[in-house]
């Protein structure tokens, strides 16, 4: 007994030291990672065997409202509100601490190396201690427009980047939060997610572009013009730069290396972000579709009832949520249902899928569910 103890004591000792570094299985920024491709392959205790049996776990109602995905890193979820930032425990939901922040409106965390940033309201990124939510630095990234960008970082090799509203993808230094560079777009504003893969960031942009620029200085090497504006963010995988461009109706694969067109197919409806797995992409319309990455054909649909909100996939099952909070699990390959719940609010955000837990952004609150 003296050993358990002193195990458990030496356990919380470690988390203190070293909090925030994300491990397999672990969900560390929105849509899963820098690619932004809304997969988990490290997921194994939630899938097909066993989403059936879901049910509430917990629900936490942070302070202010809430629209975000939050972010889990090694057992503790990271949530940005309106209002404040937050970390409770992933297992028993009880606050860790919370962040009361100056300037409104917060993107979805980002959790790197023991920080948690976030992108603001007025055109700020914030920096926060990942261990007791003291904020480590605060960054402006142009001028303030209406209808400010909450556009959530991207953070790799000590560089945070973020969309602008004045046009501008900003390399702000994770350290200072000094700016590094500051790559013009075009005269729009960056609302979405940009997505980092193999040193190039892609960058979608409300003008209707899709950037794809090289991430150590900026230098735009393509740009593709779709047809519709993007508020989206792309999702990079299998060589290819997928994305929607939203009320356009339509979702798009490029080769992401020259941004040569290879696939378009139109849907008619709003289509969301894109996730990719396995060979497959994933979006959600008035349905949830699945489409072969190769040559863009159809594979499988089901029944959502309304757009809006990407999809996620891990260990087999591709989640979809509609705005209305109809939330179904689906067997990722074929298609079929696995499990469909009625959530009490409209839902939001891409779904999370962490290590056995599902956690879903509705107004003002995250549920988690769990099939224990």
């Amino acid at each position: 007994m003296a050993f358990r103890v002193l195990s458990l004591a030496v356990a919380c000792a470690l988390w203190s030291a070293s909090p925030g570094l994300a491990e397999p299985g672990d969900w560390p920024a929105f849509k899963a990672g820098p690619e932004r491709t809304g997969f988990n392959p490290d997921e194994t205790a939630l899938g097909l065997a066993n989403v059936g049996a879901l049910v509430e776990k917990w629900k936490i109602k942070p302070e202010g409202e809430l629209s975000e995905s939050p972010a889990v890193v090694d057992g503790v979820v990271y949530v940005a509100s309106r209002d404040v930032a937050a970390a409770y425990d992933a297992e028993t939901a009880r606050r860790l601490w919370r962040r009361k922040l100056k300037i409104p409106g917060a993107s979805s965390p980002t959790v790197v190396d023991g920080v948690v940033y976030v992108s603001l309201e007025g055109a700020s990124v914030m920096a926060i201690d990942a261990s007791n939510g003291k904020t480590k630095w605060t960054a402006k990234t142009g001028k303030f427009r209406e209808f400010e960008s909450r556009s959530s970082p991207v953070v790799a090799d000590g560089l945070v980047y973020v969309g602008g509203s004045d046009g501008k993808l900003y390399a702000l230094k994770a350290k200072t939060g000094k700016i590094a560079f500051a790559a013009k777009t075009g005269k729009m504003p960056i609302f979405a997610a940009p997505a980092l893969s193999d040193g190039v960031l892609y960058v979608p942009s409300q003008d209707g572009r899709l950037y794809a620029l090289n991430a150590k200085t900026g230098k735009k090497l393509w740009d593709y013009k779709a047809k519709s504006d993007l508020f989206e963010a792309p999702a990079i995988a299998d060589g290819k730069a997928f994305f929607s461009d939203d009320y356009g109706g339509r979702l798009y694969a490029l080769n992401a290396k020259t941004g040569k067109e290879v696939w378009v197919k139109s849907l008619g409806d709003r289509v969301s972000t894109p996730a990719v797995a396995e060979g497959r992409v994933f979006v959600t319309t008035g349905n949830a579709i699945a489409f072969n990455a190769e040559t863009g054909s159809q594979i499988w649909s089901g029944l959502t009832g309304q757009s809006g909100v990407g999809p996620s996939v891990a260990n087999g099952v591709a989640y979809a949520l509609n705005t209305f909070g109809r939330f179904a699990a689906f067997n990722a390959a074929t298609g079929a249902s696995l499990k469909v719940i009625l959530l009490s609010d409209t839902a939001h955000s891409t779904p999370v899928v962490s290590n056995g837990v599902l956690y879903v952004t509705t107004d003002g609150a995250i549920t988690a569910f769990s099939a224990d």
